[in-house]
């Protein structure tokens, strides 16, 4: 699998400068290699792209003697993974990434020794993100609440200037469908939902709405999306007519070898 990311070898770039002087050409010419390899690596990952940018801050010497990155930078537009999560654009960047620098030497492969973390802005139409709401790695992560809440599509209202989702409530003997709306409060990280009352339904003060009120929010705010070892968490978002624009914290554990499975 991995002979599909080959290029030449970042280790014979920097093995040709070992006994010579660090000149800011070696190290450009070394994060211009270490950025394709990755730019081959995560193109044959996704199911369709538009853009794939990686641009990687290195030094021979940080490479040869840490095995290290300074750091990352990801940037795309219409990315689609093999199970259709998608997205408009994204930008990711990454700090300090230790490398194995076995795997690195004999297989010229990227794969991390530790995690690495930073932050992703990511740009989701609406359908983009009904795509996310319906995914398989949604159900999943409903854990004690699949069998109670299903989380349907979203919506923008603009008289709100809100994100608006349709949520069905089984509660065992009848299933209801109630609109709730999403947004940021004061506190970095953490998401508010509000239910809309809709004419001769359930009032807002009612105990089972805001015990769906709760496990929403309870939901969205520990929710933490794990992309074949990537883990992304919420920390905020802007929403207008045009889309949802995320603010969210990365923590990359593990790159996967073969295809995105998500």
């Amino acid at each position: 699998i991995r002979d599909r990311y080959r290029t030449m070898s970042p280790l014979l770039c920097m093995n040709s400068i070992i006994n010579s002087p660090v000149s800011m050409r070696n190290k450009n010419n070394l994060e211009k290699l270490m950025g394709r390899l990755s730019n081959n690596m995560l193109k044959s990952k996704l199911e369709e792209y538009d853009k794939v940018e990686v641009d990687i801050i290195c030094s021979p010497m940080g490479l040869l003697h840490k095995h290290e990155l300074k750091g990352v930078s990801i940037k795309g537009s219409q990315w689609k993974s093999p199970k259709n999560l998608t997205c408009q654009d994204v930008n990711i960047n990454l700090g300090v990434c230790k490398l194995n620098d076995k795997t690195l030497r004999e297989e010229n492969y990227i794969e991390l020794n530790h995690a690495t973390t930073g932050y992703a802005h990511v740009y989701m139409s609406f359908n983009d993100f009904n795509n996310f709401l319906k995914h398989p790695l949604m159900e999943k992560s409903m854990g004690e609440w699949k069998d109670t809440i299903k989380i349907n599509e979203c919506s923008y209202d603009e008289s709100r200037e809100s994100l608006v989702i349709d949520v069905y409530h089984d509660n065992g003997v009848v299933c209801y469908k109630h609109k709730f709306t999403l947004s940021n409060t004061l506190r970095i990280g953490e998401v508010r939902a509000e239910y809309i009352p809709e004419d001769g339904g359930i009032d807002k003060d009612d105990e089972s709405i805001i015990r769906l009120k709760t496990m929403l929010q309870n939901y969205f705010n520990t929710l933490i999306v794990n992309l074949d070892g990537t883990h992304l968490q919420y920390k905020h978002m802007d929403v207008n007519e045009n889309g949802i624009y995320l603010q969210l914290y990365v923590t990359v554990n593990n790159l996967p070898d073969g295809r995105f499975s998500f």
